[in-house]
């Protein structure tokens, strides 16, 4: 996977004119864009600010201990899984292919390898104002003891002031639009820099 290409928000010149500050870019996604989120943010350091919301870790906890004679049979029923989600119709891909690009890279897409790559960034400097750079939001989807690994990892590491909230509602947080509103917007203030 390669990082997001964020060259057009660092080009020198164009601040002004798409009103955007190079140095506090912040990644925020869902679902499937929480994943890239994360896996971007660990490889770009200049990302100042991250927001997880309910991110897909793809199976990559469960992937990392598939014996090599098991391979076969699990990307058919990952691949199923990912068919059964709506998956299979992400751009340049399969649920077949993505289930074996899962498999190749269950270790360096597993949400816990990311938090040692986040540790101590020179993005944000943490004071009781603008403690932490990290969001993540999970919901009642079955996404969260990934998502709650991570946080836990990343406190860990040295963010022990990411901040993590749980809303009770679905992946989409259809009955819950405003209060997942409220909760970005909030983490965001409280990440602006002093």
């Amino acid at each position: 996977m390669r990082s997001c290409q964020l060259g057009t928000l660092r080009a020198r010149g164009l601040e002004a004119k798409l009103r955007s500050d190079p140095q506090s870019i912040v990644l925020i996604g869902h679902s499937m864009g929480g994943f890239v989120a994360l896996q971007t943010g660990s490889l770009d350091p200049g990302i100042r600010t991250i927001v997880n919301i309910s991110a897909a870790d793809l199976g990559t906890s469960s992937l990392q201990t598939v014996p090599a004679n098991m391979h076969d049979l699990a990307v058919s029923g990952l691949a199923s899984g990912f068919a059964a989600e709506g998956m299979a119709p992400l751009a340049g891909t399969t649920a077949v292919s993505l289930a074996n690009e899962a498999l190749a890279n269950a270790a360096r897409w597993n949400f816990v390898s990311l938090a040692p790559k986040l540790e101590n960034r020179p993005v944000v400097e943490k004071t009781h104002h603008n403690a932490g750079r990290l969001l993540v939001i999970t919901s009642d989807d079955g996404l969260t003891a990934a998502n709650d690994a991570f946080v836990e990892a990343a406190r860990k590491y040295g963010d022990e002031d990411v901040i993590a909230v749980h809303i009770s509602t679905d992946h989409s947080y259809s009955d819950h639009r405003i209060a997942l509103e409220q909760v970005v917007l909030d983490a965001l203030t409280r990440f602006e820099p002093r």
